[in-house]
């Protein structure tokens, strides 16, 4: 089975939202399925070579919070280690290093957006990356001539 089709939705409350319903089934219309996750369970299911997706929503002062308070440490090193990507739907704004924003691993889209856009723009990142790695030229390598004499 493939592994990108599996998004990693990580649970700011002890309780589900309201909206992963609606988010798991756009994301099927896209081929992809949303997977519950809390944070120590995260920690425990990141690969040792690879990477996973993670799906996170702010969308109060509570969830925000907690995202500042545990959540933003350990994502700063996975995503250092190159462990995770990590798409964030949030109405506030991060405070998250520049440089980790270049490496194509850390998303932000501000809400609010429709959840077509939203699961439609995350699709399309997560299958641009997986091909990422696949562009490769199809020559092989440049020969070379030797002088003899």
């Amino acid at each position: 089975m493939n592994d990108n089709q599996w998004i990693y939705f990580l649970k700011l409350t002890p309780t589900l939202s309201s909206d992963y319903l609606v988010l798991d089934r756009k994301f099927k219309s896209f081929g992809k399925s949303l997977v519950p996750i809390g944070l120590k369970n995260l920690l425990c299911s990141v690969p040792s070579t690879g990477y996973v997706n993670i799906f996170i929503v702010i969308k109060n002062v509570e969830e925000f919070r907690f995202y500042q308070k545990r959540v933003v440490k350990i994502l700063k090193y996975l995503l250092r280690t190159e462990k995770v990507r990590v798409y964030i739907a949030s109405s506030f704004s991060n405070d998250v290093d520049f440089h980790l924003i270049k490496k194509d691993q850390y998303n932000y889209i501000k809400i609010p957006v429709s959840f077509e856009y939203l699961c439609g723009s995350i699709s399309k990142s997560i299958d641009l990356s997986r091909n990422k790695g696949h562009a490769r030229w199809p020559g092989g390598i440049r020969s070379t001539f030797e002088l003899v004499g």
